[in-house]
C-alpha cells in the first residue's frame, strides 16, 4: 500500500508540475509578443473596400456621369438655323422669285434666351444632385465601413474562443491522465474518468461550432466586402486596451453637421430648394432673338430682326401648381430630418450606455472576477490533490474560469462593435484619430503569421488567457473626424 501511495503521489507531482506550467505558460500577455506586423490590418482593409467594393464603384462612376451634366445645364439652349422659301402665285420653289416682290427665298437664325437665373439655378441643381451622390457614396462608405468592423472583430472574438477551447482541451486531457493514474491505484472512481471524457467531447462539439464560426466570418470577410484574407494563418485577437469616445456633446454636434445620413438629407433639402425656385421662375416669360436674310432675286434683299417671347398664359394651372409641389417636397424632407436626427440621436445614447456598460463588466473581469475564479480553480487543484474536494469540482471550477474568460471577451466585442456603430451614425472616426499625420494608430486588429497548430481549423487565435490586472486606458482626448477618401479615384496608398 505504501508503495502505491509513493507511485500516486509521483504520479500527480509530474501530470501537476505539467499543468500548473501550461497555465503559467497561458498566462502570458499577449502584448509582449515581438512578431506582430507593424502595418495595420483595418486601414489595409479600408483601402482595399474602397477600391474594390462595387457598391463604392458604383457611385463612383454615378458621380463622374454627374460632373459632366454641371455644365450643359448652365449652357444657353441650343439655335435654329432655318431655311424659307416663298412664292407668290406659284407653289413651285424658286418659279417667281425675283418676279414679284413677295416672293423670297433666305435663312434665319433663332437663339433662346431663358428669363434672368434660370440658367444659373438649372446649374445649381445639377451641382446639389452631384453633391448628393457624393453625400451617398459616403454613407454607403461609412455602413460598409462599420460592418466591416463589426464582422471583423466578430472574427477576432472567434479566434479567441478557439483559442480557449483548445486550451481548455488540453488541460481535460492531463485531468483525464491525473484521473487515470489515480483509478489504476484505487485513489479515484470510474465516474471521474467517465466524467472528463464526456467533457471532452462535449468540449470537441463546441470547438468544431467555433471553427465553423470562424470559417463563415471569413467567407463573409471575402465574399461580402471583397477582402481577400491572403495569409490562411492569420490569427486575429481583440485589443484590450479600449479606444476613448468622445464626450456625448461632441457626438452630437457631429450628428447635426458632419453625419453621413444627415448630410445626404441636407442636400436633397438643397436640391428641393433649388426646384422651388426654378419652378418659381418658370412663371416669367423666356425670350428669343431672331435674324435672317432674304434674297428675292433681282430685288433688293431683306433682312430681318427681331424677339419673342414665351408667354406663360398657363401659369395657374401648370406653373404654380409645380411650384406648390416642389415646396411641399422640401417641407416634407426637412420633417424627415427632424425625425433622422432624433433616431440617430437615440441610437448614439443606445451605443453610449452600451459602450459604458461593457467598459464596466470589462473592469470587473479584469479585477475581480478572472483573478478570484482563477483563485478558486488553483486552490480546487491543490485540495484534489490531497483528496479534500472530488474530481468533479476541479473541472467544475476550470469550465466556470473558461467560462468567464468567453464573457470577458465577449464584453470586448460588444464594446468594439459599438464604437464601430458609433463611427457609421456620426462619420467620425473613434478607432483611428487623427492626431499626427505623421503617425498612424495602430490598429485594433493586430495579427501575427504562425504555423497552423490544428488540421482541423484554417485561422488559429493567438491569444492567451490574459493578466487581469490591466487597466482601461482613460478617455484623454476627443477623437478627430477623418475625412473619407475620394470616392472618384481612391488612391492605393490613401488614408481612410
Amino acid at each position: 500500500m505504501n508503495d502505491k501511495n509513493i507511485i500516486t503521489t509521483i504520479i500527480m507531482v509530474v501530470v501537476f508540475g505539467f499543468m500548473f506550467i501550461g497555465l503559467s505558460s497561458a498566462q502570458d500577455s499577449p502584448h509582449t509578443s515581438p512578431n506582430l506586423l507593424p502595418t495595420t490590418v483595418l486601414e489595409q482593409w479600408f483601402q482595399e473596400l474602397e477600391r474594390t467594393h462595387p457598391a463604392l464603384q458604383a457611385l463612383s462612376r454615378k458621380i463622374e456621369a454627374q460632373k459632366k451634366r454641371v455644365k450643359p445645364a448652365r449652357t444657353l439652349p441650343d439655335p435654329r438655323l432655318s431655311f424659307t422659301i416663298r412664292n407668290a402665285g406659284n407653289p413651285l420653289p424658286f418659279k417667281t422669285l425675283g418676279n414679284d416682290p413677295m416672293s423670297a427665298a433666305g435663312f434665319q437664325f433663332e437663339q433662346p434666351i431663358p428669363w434672368k437665373g434660370k440658367l444659373r439655378t438649372r446649374a445649381e441643381i445639377q451641382q446639389a444632385l452631384l453633391e448628393v451622390i457624393q453625400a451617398e457614396w459616403r454613407q454607403r462608405y461609412w455602413e460598409l465601413r462599420g460592418d466591416l468592423i463589426k464582422t471583423s472583430f466578430s472574427l477576432a472574438f472567434s479566434n479567441e474562443h478557439v483559442k480557449i477551447l483548445e486550451e481548455s482541451q488540453d488541460l481535460l486531457k492531463q485531468l483525464i491522465h491525473i484521473a487515470e493514474a489515480l483509478y489504476s491505484v484505487g485513489k479515484g472512481a470510474q465516474s471521474d474518468v467517465l466524467r472528463a471524457y464526456t467533457e471532452l467531447s462535449q468540449l470537441d462539439e463546441k470547438l468544431y461550432q467555433a471553427d465553423r464560426q470562424v470559417h463563415t466570418l471569413i467567407e463573409a470577410i471575402r465574399q461580402r466586402f471583397l477582402i481577400p484574407v491572403a495569409d490562411a494563418n492569420a490569427r486575429f485577437r481583440v485589443p484590450e486596451n479600449l479606444p476613448p469616445i468622445p464626450d456625448e456633446k461632441v457626438l452630437y454636434e457631429t450628428l447635426q453637421a458632419n453625419a453621413p445620413a444627415v448630410q445626404r438629407i441636407l442636400k436633397l433639402i438643397f436640391v428641393k430648394d433649388r426646384l422651388t425656385e426654378l419652378r418659381r421662375l418658370d412663371r416669367y416669360p423666356d425670350f428669343a432673338l431672331r435674324a435672317g436674310w432674304f434674297t428675292r432675286g433681282a430685288l433688293s434683299d431683306i433682312y430681318e430682326v427681331g424677339i419673342g417671347i414665351q408667354l406663360p398664359l398657363y401659369a395657374k394651372s401648370k406653373q404654380i401648381p409645380l411650384y406648390e409641389a416642389e415646396d411641399i417636397d422640401r417641407k416634407a424632407l426637412e420633417q424627415e430630418l427632424e425625425d433622422l436626427r432624433y433616431r440617430l440621436r437615440w441610437r448614439i445614447q443606445d451605443d453610449l450606455l452600451k459602450a459604458e456598460t461593457a467598459e464596466r463588466i470589462i473592469r470587473l473581469y479584469r479585477d475581480e472576477i478572472l483573478p478570484q475564479a482563477q483563485a478558486d480553480f488553483e486552490s480546487t487543484l491543490d485540495n484534489y490533490q490531497t483528496g479534500r474536494v472530488d474530481f468533479l469540482n476541479v473541472i467544475d471550477r476550470w469550465l466556470r474560469w473558461l467560462q468567464f474568460r468567453v464573457n470577458y471577451y465577449q464584453q470586448l466585442t460588444e464594446y468594439y462593435q459599438m464604437v464601430a456603430d458609433l463611427e457609421e451614425v456620426t462619420g467620425l472616426s473613434i478607432l483611428y484619430p487623427e492626431q499626427n499625420r505623421n503617425s498612424r494608430t495602430p490598429s485594433p486588429l493586430e495579427y501575427e503569421n504562425v504555423e497552423s497548430k490544428a488540421s482541423y481549423t484554417e485561422l488559429q487565435p493567438v491569444l492567451t488567457p490574459r493578466t487581469t490586472k490591466q487597466s482601461t486606458s482613460t478617455h484623454s482626448e476627443e477623437a478627430q473626424s477623418i475625412p473619407p477618401p475620394n470616392p472618384i479615384e481612391p488612391t492605393q496608398g490613401g488614408s481612410s
